[in-house]
């Protein structure tokens, strides 16, 4: 959801209902929202003016535990790479990016 000061509230992308997003982070040029999605073991981008969430990164260090609920638990760019933390597991994660904000080493 998005909204200026005062004004009404609109859907900038929808995620899974089953999901958690817990974890916001714009990318450096401000173009792309990353969301940390701690039951879905996946970081999902989204435009920054809105549009379809994808699937950006889905891997097995970002899942949950039975005992705790919360994987992928906050994330924030920082020096040419996404840093995600993992409270089930007890990790941070780091995942180096392009100046484009694809994973390095992906084909986007």
């Amino acid at each position: 959801m998005e909204a200026a000061p005062g004004g009404t509230p609109r859907r900038v992308a929808a995620l899974p209902t089953d999901g958690l997003p817990n974890g916001l982070a714009l990318d450096p040029a401000g173009s792309t929202l990353y969301v940390a999605d701690s039951s879905k073991s996946t970081v999902w981008a989204v435009p920054a003016s809105g549009g379809k969430a994808t699937a950006w990164l889905t891997d097995p260090a970002l899942s949950p535990d039975p005992s705790v609920p919360f994987g992928a638990n906050g994330l924030r760019f920082h020096r040419g790479a996404v840093w995600v933390s993992n409270s089930a597991q007890g990790t941070l994660l780091r995942i180096p990016v392009t100046a484009t904000g694809a994973r390095a080493g992906s084909t986007p």
